[in-house]
Formats: structure tokens, C-alpha cells, sequence
């Protein structure tokens, strides 16, 4: 007998499966993969392995399975999907004064908590505008697409800047017309070229007495006015002090004053004055040898008269004229008597400076004028020196 043998195939057992659907929050750890049978069965306590795309953000994530070689595994597609974590916020309310930067705005949470070192987007933003206010702070700003915000808006608020004006005081006379009623800061300050518009008014009344001066229009809604009033006093106008009329006597007439042309006066003639002949002095005779004995300088004084300028001391004016010598004085009384008249004390007068003026003789002496022998017997002042 010839036998053959055979095989016996053990065919791969067919399973069919679906994936279950599967969903977390971000954050949380993965739920437990699940699928059914939907045809076949797996057997001798076989199991098959399950898993996902990787990734943690929030979105789907499509699963898997996989089976030993003993199966034709046929599977219906599954996801898993990561929802976003639920947030709620409160956006917290600010303030500030008109003028001042803005404060830093801020959130906090009210419900729910961020995961690990997550943040949620940029800062907070607001409704523009600067004057005195409330501003909206929304979160749209905030963004991370792994949270659902539920946010509560906030306000900022602008106020208005404190400023303290006081009202001047001032004052008119009764009838004139009111002045201009002023203010000045007393208090805080002014943004820019920010100005208070409108007017202070006062009281009414005209009357004497005194009137309060208020705020008035005076006014801006960027500040907080505190306003100090002033007054504005009316003073009476004093009443007027009766002056007697000054009585002015009456000025007697006088009579015009007849004006007698003066007598016409000739002009007096002043005969001239004829100039004073000059004086020559007469020459010594020669005086006698000189015994033997020390020799003896010759003086420097000359007989001769010279043609000068008669010098004026003050108003009195003197001629030089030489010094007689010794022979002259020898002489007989006749011709002393003509020398003391004429060489001598030669002297005439003549008007100088609506006076008379005697002229005397000197004599020139090494660039100086000194007076003769004569003029110191008779006593005569000496001529002072050039």
C-alpha cells in the first residue's frame, strides 16, 4: 500500500471589529480604547491591541487595532477626540484719573484651571478713549485653542481730575460798571492744554455792599471742581464836600507907564597916551687899575640895555635898564640928582589894567632879573625871578 501523506491548514480565523468612539477633556489622561465584534470571535483567550494617533491639544485622534497572525482582522474606524477645557473668567474692573496712564489690566479665574504652564493669549484690551469715563475691558484677546472661555467683562473707569479754583476778590464804585471777575488754581493741575471753559457770575445787586461771586459755567468734564467763592464789593460813592466860593477882589487899574527913550550919550574920546621915552644910561668911566692882588673875575653883568619885552608880573610891569656904575655915582649933586630922577629911579606911569603901574629899573643877572644897587638902599621890593 503506498500512502501519501497530507496537511492539514489551519486558515487564519476572520474577525471582524468596530472601534468605540472614545473622547476626553484636554488635559485628562485617555480613556480605555473599546471595540465590539461584529463578526467572528476570537478564541483560546486571544486579545487584540488598541491605540491612537499621538497628540495632547485638543482635536481627534483616529484609533487602531491589531491582531496576531491566527486573524484577518477587518475593523470599522474609530476616533478619539480631545475636547477643549472649559474656563470662566472675571476680567477685573480698573480705575484710574483723567490724564494718568492706564493701570495694568487684569483677569482672574472664577472656575475651571489652566494646565501645566499654559497661558491664555496676549493682554487684555480696552475701548479706546481718554476723557472721563467707563471703558470696556474685554478678553476676546485671550485665546489657547485647548480652552473654552466663558469670560465676565470688566470697566475701567476714567475720573475726573480733582482741581481746587478760587474766585479773586474785587471791587467798584457804585454806578461803574461790574470788573472782570477772575479765578486762579489753587488746587491740583491742568492735562496739556486742557482750560476750564465758561465764566464765574456773582450775585445780583447794585446797591452798596457785597456780593458773592460763584462758579458760575465755569467748567470741564475731564475735572472735579472744587471751587473757593470770592466777593464783590460795591462801594458808595462819598458824597461830595461843599467848598466855599473863592471871592477874588477886584485889581485896580493902573494907568500905562509913559517909556522915555534914554538920552543919546557921545562917545567919550581918550586922548593917547604917549609911550615914555627909553632911558639910556650913561657910560662909567673906566675905573683905575686895580692894585696887585688876587685876580678877580670879570662880572657878567653888561651896561648895555637890551631891546626886551617888559615882563608882567601880575599887573605891574618893570624896564630893564642897566646898572649905573661906580664913576657915575661919583658924580657932582647935579648930575646925582639927574641919575636918582632918571637912571637911577627911572619910573613912569602908564594905565595897566585900569591901575598905575610904576616901572622900575633891573637888571639882567646869568638868565635871571634882580634889582639894582640903588633899589636896595632906597628899600624897593625885589623883582621876582623868571
Amino acid at each position: 500500500m503506498t500512502v501519501q501523506n497530507g496537511s492539514l491548514t489551519i486558515a487564519p480565523r476572520a474577525l471582524s471589529i468596530a472601534l468605540d468612539p472614545q473622547s476626553k477633556t484636554y488635559g485628562d489622561a485617555d480613556p480605555q480604547l473599546a471595540y465590539r465584534l461584529l463578526g467572528g470571535s476570537l478564541v483560546n483567550g486571544d486579545t487584540l491591541a488598541l491605540s491612537r494617533v499621538a497628540g495632547e491639544d485638543a482635536g481627534s485622534y483616529a484609533l487602531a487595532a491589531s491582531a496576531s497572525p491566527n486573524y484577518v482582522l477587518t475593523t470599522s474606524a474609530g476616533e478619539l477626540t480631545i475636547l477643549p477645557r472649559a474656563l470662566n473668567l472675571a476680567v477685573d474692573d480698573a480705575t484710574k484719573v483723567y490724564g494718568d496712564a492706564d493701570p495694568l489690566l487684569s483677569y482672574r479665574l472664577v472656575s475651571g484651571q489652566l494646565v501645566g504652564n499654559d497661558t491664555l493669549g496676549v493682554s487684555l484690551q480696552r475701548s479706546a478713549g481718554e476723557n472721563a469715563g467707563s471703558y470696556a475691558i474685554a478678553a476676546s484677546s485671550l485665546a489657547n485653542g485647548n480652552y473654552v472661555l466663558t469670560v465676565n467683562d470688566g470697566t475701567l473707569t476714567i475720573a475726573p481730575r480733582p482741581l481746587t479754583v478760587s474766585a479773586d476778590n474785587v471791587a467798584k464804585q457804585l454806578g461803574a460798571a461790574d470788573p472782570q471777575l477772575s479765578w486762579r488754581l489753587t488746587g491740583g493741575s491742568l492735562v496739556g492744554n486742557d482750560s476750564l471753559a465758561g465764566a464765574l457770575s456773582r450775585a445780583p445787586g447794585e446797591a452798596a455792599g457785597s456780593y458773592a461771586i460763584g462758579q458760575g459755567t465755569l467748567a470741564n468734564s475731564n475735572y472735579a471742581i472744587a471751587f473757593n467763592g470770592g466777593a464783590l464789593d460795591i462801594a458808595a460813592v462819598p458824597a461830595p464836600v461843599a467848598v466855599p466860593p473863592v471871592v477874588v477882589p477886584p485889581v485896580a487899574v493902573v494907568p500905562p507907564v509913559a517909556v522915555v527913550p534914554p538920552a543919546v550919550v557921545p562917545p567919550v574920546v581918550v586922548p593917547a597916551v604917549p609911550a615914555p621915552a627909553p632911558v639910556v644910561a650913561e657910560q662909567p668911566a673906566p675905573a683905575p687899575a686895580p692894585a696887585a692882588g688876587p685876580v678877580v673875575v670879570p662880572s657878567i653883568y653888561t651896561n648895555m640895555v637890551p631891546e626886551l619885552v617888559p615882563p608882567t608880573v601880575g599887573a605891574l610891569s618893570y624896564v630893564n635898564v642897566a646898572d649905573r656904575s661906580a664913576g657915575g655915582e661919583a658924580a657932582g649933586d647935579g648930575n646925582a640928582s639927574k641919575e636918582e630922577t632918571g637912571l637911577d629911579r627911572a619910573a613912569s606911569h602908564a594905565p595897566t589894567s585900569g591901575r598905575d603901574v610904576k616901572f622900575l629899573d633891573v637888571m639882567v643877572v646869568g638868565g635871571g632879573i634882580n634889582m639894582g644897587e640903588a633899589d636896595k638902599r632906597s628899600g624897593a621890593p625885589a623883582a621876582p625871578g623868571n
